[in-house]
Formats: structure tokens, C-alpha cells, sequence
């Protein structure tokens, strides 16, 4: 029957019936996210019995839906659902915090930190000298003057190598919770997404100042941009802190609607983060770690009500995060995309094994933990908008090549990461649903 009612409203898309006539712009862009919530959905089962992550299959379905093939969700629409978007990303943070142990991760700090720092370091530093070249003698010398090509070059191989440290969280709890997975290749996963989102952070920060600096000539380093950056992380964990303290209180005195409180929850820190622009990921994930560490009895209840409304919240957000992928910059710097997720690819393979191998990490951890950090969307995206803003002659280009690779990474990294998980034995299918 779902089947049958999903193709007919999915002939409805493809034959873009307009609803103006009948229903407001609200009502529209409501009717539109309805039919893209079946139709995301049914193509997410279907993916299942191909072997593929459920996400991957909502990502298509956004790539298919979106201006850059059939149009049906205009880059208009990907505007319209923003908030939806950073309500869904909210609450995938809160979801990402509330997985840690602090205990656990505690007693690992050494581990984990070692496998960040060859991580960064060699995907830093590999991404980063191959594109030196490249931007030297083969991207920049035609579209720029030439006396400007030397300092751009090492300018954005800076940038390059700074955008290939980073992954998607969202990525890694979507794939977490779809397979149910638990183990300790799960653990080291999802405790390094968290950890290394500061150290991206602060990464880019130096990273910008630096290549504005030799590029540019803006100044050098200000002392007062660190002084800003670590004012803002101080300012999101007290944030997180408040957020996790409601979210405490109300499990351990209310615990009644639970569902409808965290996405209420998640829309004033939506709301909040638009007029502020304080680091929400950062807040979100602080927020979930200290509510499910410092009040234990919440635990059970907070991960029961994410389950409940993970399902919908993925298919939102990845398939409007699919919309939002331009495939149009195929055309002219595919290859360039390409050479970008295979030098990425084999560097992070590096850094995790190195840094594994140093603290006698177990077989899992060492072969397959890799392939949990493929994956790449908001942050690095955030990240590029403010490098073609600061970089008008040639940042563009930076931007597109980086974007190919995002596509790239952001499909086929969450099935390398469910592969991973099963063939570890940690994977235990908690999403999977029969047709």
C-alpha cells in the first residue's frame, strides 16, 4: 500500500503540479515537504535491500529532487527549509553527545588523541602539498594574474588541506543509529567526531588568518582572533552546559512528551544560534554529554525519545542536504574532485592506522576506524562559503573543487562506514524496517 501511494505521489512530483492555485506559499512548501518525507523514505527503505545506508538513499533522493536535476526542490525550497534543517542538526548533536561516555573517554584521551593528531597532520599535510602543485602550474595560471599565482597557490593549499580534516558528525550518528551499532570501533568513532570538531575549528581559524596573511597581506596574526576563537568555544560549552541542565531537569521531572520537547528545545537553539552565531554544534553536543554523564537515570529516556525521532529528522536533513550538493561543478573540475577524495581517503587510512598502531589500538580500530571520517557536509560547507567571501580571485574555484569532493565523500562515505561496522560485528540493523 506505501508503495503504491509513495509512486503515485512521486508521478505528482515529476509532473511538478503546481499548488498555487489551491494553497499559500505555507501551505506549499508544507504539502511539498510531505510528499518529499514519503518519497525520501520509501527510496531510503528500498536502498536497505541493496546493502546501502538508508541516508545515502535520502541524499539521492534529494540530489534527483533538487535544482540541479529535476528542480522540484528549488534552491528557493533549500533556502525555505533551512530551519527545519538546523532544528534536525540540533538534535543529531544532542544525539552525538548524549553516545559519550565521559568515563570511557577519559581513559582513551591518550588514544584518541594521538589518532586525531596523525589524522589532521597527514591529511593536512598530503592534501595540502598535492594541491600546492596543482594550483601552481595548472588551476590558477589561467584565470589569474600572474605575478599573483605564487602566494594564492600556498594560500590555498593551506585552505585545501584544512578542509580535508574535516568530516560530518551528522553523518557518523545518522550511520550509528541506523545500524544500532555498539562496540568499541563505534566508541572510537563517535568519540573523535566530537573531539576533532574543536581542533577543525580552531585549525581554520589559524589556517584563514595565515593564508589572508601571505595572500593578502591583511594584517598577520592577530593575538585577538585566538582570544575571539576561544572566547566563542568557552561561550558554546557554558551554552551547552545550560541547554544539557534543562534537558536534565525536564527528564528527571516531567519525562512526559518527550518527543515534542526536543524539538521544541531544538528550535529555540535554532533560533538562537541565527542571532548569535555562537558554535550550536559545539553547544548541542556539550549539552548531551553533560545531561546523560552528571544525571545517569535521564539516559535510557533521552536515547529512547532520539530513536523515536530519528528516523524523520534523518530524512529531513539528508535529503535537503542532498538538494544542496551542486552538482553542476562536475563539469568543469571533476577531476580535481576526484584526485581530492582519493588523496583524502588514503591520508586519513594513514593517520588512523599510524596513530592506532602507536597506542595498540585493536585490529578493528587500526584497519577499519578510517572509514568512519569520510564523510563531510555542513561544517566544511560553512567553511567554504567564508573562503570564496574572503578569497574573491580564485576562492570560487577553491570552493567547487571542494564541493565535488563533499558529493563525493558524503555519498559513498556512509557506506564505507556501515561496511565497517558490520564486517567489526557491531552493527545491529536497530532502523531497519520491512516493506
Amino acid at each position: 500500500m506505501i508503495v503504491s501511494i509513495s509512486l503515485i505521489l512521486f508521478a505528482l512530483l515529476l509532473s511538478r503540479v503546481s499548488f498555487q492555485s489551491i494553497l499559500p506559499p505555507s501551505g506549499e512548501l508544507t504539502f511539498l515537504l510531505g510528499l518529499i518525507l514519503i518519497v525520501s523514505f520509501l527510496v531510503g527503505k528500498l536502498s536497505l535491500k541493496i546493502k546501502i545506508p538508508m541516508i545515502t538513499g535520502f541524499l539521492l533522493t534529494g540530489i534527483f529532487l533538487g535544482p540541479y536535476l529535476l528542480n522540484i526542490i528549488t534552491r528557493e525550497g533549500v533556502k525555505n527549509f533551512a530551519l527545519i534543517n538546523e532544528i534536525a542538526l540540533s538534535i543529531i548533536a544532542l544525539s552525538a553527545g548524549g553516545e559519550l561516555d565521559l568515563r570511557e573517554l577519559a581513559k582513551k584521551i591518550g588514544s584518541l588523541s594521538t589518532i586525531i593528531f596523525f589524522q589532521v597532520f597527514m591529511a593536512f599535510i598530503g592534501v595540502g602539498l598535492i594541491f600546492l602543485l596543482l594550483f601552481k602550474y595548472i588551476i590558477l595560471p589561467p584565470i589569474v594574474k600572474e605575478s599573483a599565482v605564487a602566494s594564492l597557490s600556498v594560500a590555498f593549499a593551506l585552505l585545501m588541506g584544512t578542509i580535508a580534516t574535516a568530516k560530518s558528525p551528522s553523518t557518523t550518528i545518522a550511520i550509528i543509529m541506523e545500524t544500532g551499532a555498539e562496540g568499541n570501533l563505534t566508541d572510537t568513532v563517535l568519540a573523535i567526531t566530537v573531539l576533532k570538531d574543536v581542533v577543525i575549528i580552531v585549525l581554520f581559524t589559524l589556517s584563514m588568518a595565515l593564508a589572508s596573511e601571505i595572500a593578502l597581506g591583511r594584517g598577520g596574526l592577530d593575538i585577538s582572533l585566538f582570544y575571539e576563537l576561544f572566547l566563542e568555544i568557552i561561550v558554546a560549552i557554558l551554552i551547552g552546559l545550560f541547554i544539557g541542565l534543562l534537558l536534565a531537569l525536564y527528564y528527571k521531572f516531567v519525562n512526559r512528551y518527550n518527543l515534542l520537547f526536543l524539538i521544541a528545545l531544538s528550535f529555540l537553539i535554532s533560533a538562537f544560534y541565527f542571532q548569535f552565531h555562537f558554535h550550536f554544534l559545539l553547544s548541542c553536543m556539550f549539552a548531551g554529554a553533560f545531561a546523560t554523564n552528571f544525571f545517569k537515570e535521564i539516559r535510557e529516556d533521552f536515547h529512547s525519545s532520539v530513536k523515536e525521532a530519528s528516523l524523520p529528522i534523518f530524512i529531513i536533513f539528508f535529503t535537503i542536504t542532498g538538494a544542496d550538493l551542486n552538482l553542476s561543478i562536475f563539469k568543469k573540475y571533476w577531476i580535481f574532485a576526484l584526485l581530492y577524495v582519493f588523496i583524502r581517503a588514503l591520508m586519513t587510512f594513514l593517520g588512523t592506522y599510524t596513530g592506532a598502531a602507536l597506542k595498540k589500538e585493536s585490529r578493528e580500530v587500526k584497519h577499519l576506524s578510517w572509514l568512519g571520517f569520510l564523510g563531510q557536509a555542513g561544517l566544511t560547507i560553512g567553511f567554504l562559503t567564508i573562503i570564496e567571501r574572503q578569497f574573491p580571485s580564485g576562492g570560487g574555484i577553491l570552493k567547487d573543487i571542494a564541493l565535488g569532493g563533499i558529493i563525493l565523500n558524503q555519498i559513498f562515505g556512509p557506506i564505507g562506514f556501515k561496511w565497517a561496522l558490520v564486517k567489526a560485528g557491531e552493527a545491529r540493523e536497530k532502523l531497519k524496517v520491512s516493506l
